[in-house]
């Protein structure tokens, strides 16, 4: 990335991950039924673009980060066997928003997120001009559907490329155990696997 790139996150974010599990579940009753918090968080992409620096220039570190839930959770408690493997399965795949300045030894939780849910919204006002071809049947279906939806090309593809550049940003994260922040001075925040930094019900277990 040659230069900061100033983007606008947007998710629903939620305070812990019961409340998260219990919503994407249908068969469970809901913690806070009908309270949808919808955050935004404004900051300049750091180089593995998982994390937003809000002011580099002042303190390279101070700003919000996504790391996985389940390096979070003091996983070392589990053991091994069942009871791990519940809690493994229970909540692979969803991420934790953490702040951090340099002023702190670890960051502070500020909630959970589906990362289904995560949008980016590019506040550089610079383009790039992409040239590309596709099959014949399918971009002609291509203009046929977003003629019917009313649905700009340019938006439909630039849905389709944010949801691919979203994939491959979360494959990073499950590179290594437990996710670590890497900061933009070359500084690393890795996590004590048997810190409850993120609270769980199976905590009560432990």
């Amino acid at each position: 990335m040659s230069e900061q790139v100033l983007v606008k996150w947007k998710f629903p974010l939620y305070p812990d991950l019961d409340g998260l599990v219990a919503e994407k579940d249908p068969n469970r009753p809901k913690k806070r039924p009908g309270l949808i918090n919808r955050t935004e968080v404004r900051g300049y992409l750091t180089k593995d673009r998982l994390g937003l620096v809000i002011n580099p220039s002042k303190d390279p570190i101070a700003g919000y980060y996504l790391v996985t839930a389940l390096s979070l959770i003091g996983i070392e408690h589990f053991g091994e066997g069942e009871r791990l493997d519940r809690v493994w399965d229970k909540y692979t795949g969803l991420l934790a928003l953490v702040y951090m300045d340099s002023t702190m030894a670890d960051p502070e939780v500020i909630g959970v997120l589906d990362p289904d849910t995560w949008e980016e919204e590019c506040l550089t006002k610079s383009t790039v001009a992409l040239t590309y071809r596709v099959p014949t049947p399918h971009g002609e279906e291509y203009r046929e559907m977003t003629t019917e939806h009313d649905l700009p090309q340019v938006t439909a593809i630039t849905e389709a490329i944010w949801h691919k550049l979203r994939f491959w940003r979360l494959d990073k994260t499950y590179l290594h155990f437990p996710h670590y922040i890497t900061f933009e001075n070359g500084e690393e925040w890795a996590p004590d696997t048997t810190e409850f930094y993120l609270p769980i019900p199976e905590h009560e277990e432990v």
